[in-house]
């Protein structure tokens, strides 16, 4: 399992998802199809871990197992979707802090052949 940002055509702002093999469920609309409230945003989800992973593994075990797209109560409201359908996006859209990286040259450490 792994969580992503993605959007789609039909709703173009970012989501959070949880990827598992070539789908991508959106665990807005997942948990709320399982009476559950969940956390809208990446950054909400990792403030509020322990609540949140609870929050996926709901979806997780509603689908036992099974991909997404055989589990009827996720189809049914179209928040499977294939990789392939989606534009990925940055995994946190917008940091809270500006990150900042530094790259150095490092010297030549060969020894030259003779």
């Amino acid at each position: 399992m792994k969580l992503a940002s993605f959007s789609t055509k039909a709703i173009p702002k970012i989501r959070v998802g949880i990827v598992l093999n070539n789908e991508i469920i959106d665990v807005d609309l997942a948990a709320r199809a399982l009476n559950i409230i969940p956390h809208e945003q990446i950054l909400d989800l990792l403030d509020h871990y322990e609540q949140g992973m609870r929050e996926v593994q709901v979806i997780l075990d509603k689908a036992a197992g099974r991909r997404f797209s055989e589990v009827k109560t996720f189809t049914g409201i179209g928040v499977v979707h294939d990789l392939s359908e989606v534009q990925l996006a940055a995994p946190i859209p917008r940091p809270r802090k500006n990150i900042m990286c530094l790259a150095g040259i490092m010297p030549n450490t060969r020894k030259k052949q003779r």
